[in-house]
């Protein structure tokens, strides 16, 4: 699967979906810092990636609002534990229950519940 990572996403979840496979660019190792979430949604688009992100308002919101299309967005809610491991193993979860889902124009959420 291809993700975009928003800048909240760390290099050891980036490094470990890389390891799992997955083709992953991070939005901090291209120096977009603080870059709008719209511009964020539109590369996400036009690299046919999956917004991997934690920020979960102004994504969801620009997405439904807007109507705009897009390869599907994941959102994180990792609750108290806010680890790499602990997000790593929610994404695992998610992968093995859920891996033949078609995610473009969807928006999930994982939590640890």
């Amino acid at each position: 699967m291809r993700f975009l990572a928003d800048e909240g996403i760390s290099a050891l979840t980036i490094a470990w979906l890389r390891e799992q496979g997955h083709d992953v660019v991070g939005i901090r190792e291209q120096s977009l810092f603080s870059v709008d979430d719209s511009i964020i949604l539109a590369l996400a688009l036009a690299n046919q990636a999956v917004l991997l992100t934690r920020d979960v308002s102004d994504f969801s919101r620009i997405s439904y609002l807007a109507g705009e299309p897009h390869h599907g967005i994941i959102l994180l809610r990792p609750g108290k534990d806010e680890t790499s491991a602990h997000i790593n193993l929610l994404l695992a979860n998610y992968f093995k229950r859920f891996a033949r889902v078609d995610l473009s124009s969807r928006i999930v959420v994982i939590t640890a519940k």
